[in-house]
C-alpha cells in the first residue's frame, strides 16, 4: 500500500497498529491511546473480526476474543490447558473447562438478537471512530484529518456465518464513509472464511490505493 502510494506521488508514511484477531473495539482504544500523534487518514479496515468471529470464541459482542481467556480463568485452569494435552483436547470438543460453549448457549436462544446487537456494535464504533478523528486528530498535510471505514473482502462458511454477514452487508449502508470490498471475492482465493492467499493481497492493496487517492484529491 505505502509503496502504491508513493507511485502515485503520494508521500506517506502508514502505521498498523492493529494486531492478532483484534476487533473494533479494541481499535477505537488505541486511537485514543495515539490521539496526540498527527495523521490525515485514520482507516478501520475489517468486519470480520467483528462479526463471524463471534461465532467460533467469545460470543459477547465488544469482547476481545481470548478474554474469558485471559480475564475470567482461574491460574489452576489456564495452567492445566496450557500444559495438559488431555485437558487441551477436552476444551477443544466441549468448551466445558472455560465454559465458554455455555456462553455461547446463552446467548444464542435468542440469535435475532445476537446478530442484532453484533451488528450494532459494529455500526456504533465506526460512528464513535469518525467523530473521535474529526474532533481530536490533528493533521499533517490535509486541512482535517479524514475517516475511512472499509469492509474488508469475506467469505461465509456455513449459514451462520452468512446470515451475519449479511446483516453487517445491509447495516453498513447506512455509514456515509464506509466502502465495502466484498466485490473482490470473486478474484479473491480464500484459506478459511476470511484469511487470503498472497497473490490476492495486492488485489485490496491496489483498490484501497484508488480510494485513498480519491480522498487525497478531494481533502488534501
Amino acid at each position: 500500500l505505502s509503496n502504491n502510494l508513493t507511485k502515485n506521488n503520494i508521500k506517506n508514511i502508514v502505521f498498523n497498529f492493529s494486531s492478532n484477531s483484534s476487533n473494533h473495539n479494541q481499535h477505537i482504544h488505541r486511537l485514543v491511546k495515539f490521539i496526540n500523534y498527527k495523521f490525515d487518514l485514520i482507516i478501520f479496515y475489517g468486519g470480520n473480526n467483528e462479526t463471524i468471529q463471534y461465532l467460533q470464541y467469545d460470543p459477547r459482542p465488544g469482547y476481545p476474543y481470548n478474554f474469558y481467556m485471559i480475564n475470567e480463568l482461574s491460574e489452576f485452569k489456564i495452567f492445566f490447558l496450557k500444559y495438559s494435552s488431555l485437558i487441551g483436547l477436552l476444551e477443544k470438543f466441549t468448551g466445558l473447562v472455560t465454559g465458554i460453549e455455555k456462553k455461547k448457549f446463552l446467548l444464542q436462544e435468542k440469535p435475532n438478537d445476537w446478530y442484532n446487537n453484533i451488528t450494532n456494535n459494529y455500526i456504533d464504533n465506526l460512528k464513535k471512530a469518525n467523530l473521535l478523528t474529526k474532533n481530536n486528530v490533528v493533521p499533517n498535510k490535509c486541512k482535517n484529518s479524514q475517516f475511512l471505514a472499509i469492509l474488508q473482502p469475506v467469505n461465509p462458511t456455513n449459514k451462520e456465518q452468512q446470515i451475519l454477514w449479511n446483516k453487517i452487508i445491509d447495516a453498513s449502508k447506512s455509514i456515509d464513509n464506509l466502502i465495502d470490498y466484498n466485490s473482490l471475492n470473486e478474484n479473491i482465493i480464500f484459506y478459511d472464511n476470511v484469511h487470503i492467499d498472497q497473490s490476492s493481497k495486492p488485489l485490496i492493496a491496489d483498490l484501497m490505493t484508488e480510494d485513498i487517492r480519491k480522498i487525497y484529491t478531494k481533502k488534501c
